[in-house]
């Protein structure tokens, strides 16, 4: 039996004597691989996603931005910039994993760990960008402001 699968490339490719359960399976695993690539994590606990909530709907307050722009896929500079500071301030306050940052704004580990990186190479003055601090201290005072036992 000849099966020809399209090529993402271009073109088909054909198989010749395919096995067809094996090719569901492929397909199945597949398929369930680009699903899951950006879901929430699991292994999230309640307090800690409540908490990455909180610090990203934070940012977007601040930065005028709604949570479905940051998460949605592109490069715009302000969504870049909110994406910056609510790695480094999840990363910084709730300690979670760059997994677990990462699932929440439909990115990658690799891309929060960028994110952590260049905000933190901004607040160290290896890169300029103007009010980065006061910017963090006015979210950070928004969101601990009632978690502060006197």
């Amino acid at each position: 039996m000849n099966v020809y699968i399209h090529n993402p490339g271009g073109g088909y490719i054909n198989i010749e004597n395919a096995n067809l359960e094996l090719l569901d399976a492929m397909i199945l695993y597949l398929e369930r691989q680009r699903r899951e690539k950006f879901r929430v994590d699991r292994n999230l606990k309640g307090a800690t996603y409540q908490m990455l909530q909180d610090i990203l709907s934070g940012c977007c307050s601040h930065f005028n931005l709604s949570p479905e722009q940051v998460k949605r896929k592109g490069s715009a500079r302000d969504a870049a910039r909110v994406r910056d500071v609510y790695c480094l301030l999840s990363k910084r306050h709730a300690g979670a994993s760059y997994r677990q940052i990462g699932s929440l704004i439909n990115r990658e580990s690799s891309t929060a760990y960028t994110a952590y990186k260049r905000a933190r190479r901004k607040l160290e003055g290896l890169l300029v960008e103007p009010h980065l601090v006061e910017d963090i201290t006015a979210i950070e005072s928004k969101l601990f402001i009632n978690k502060i036992k006197l």
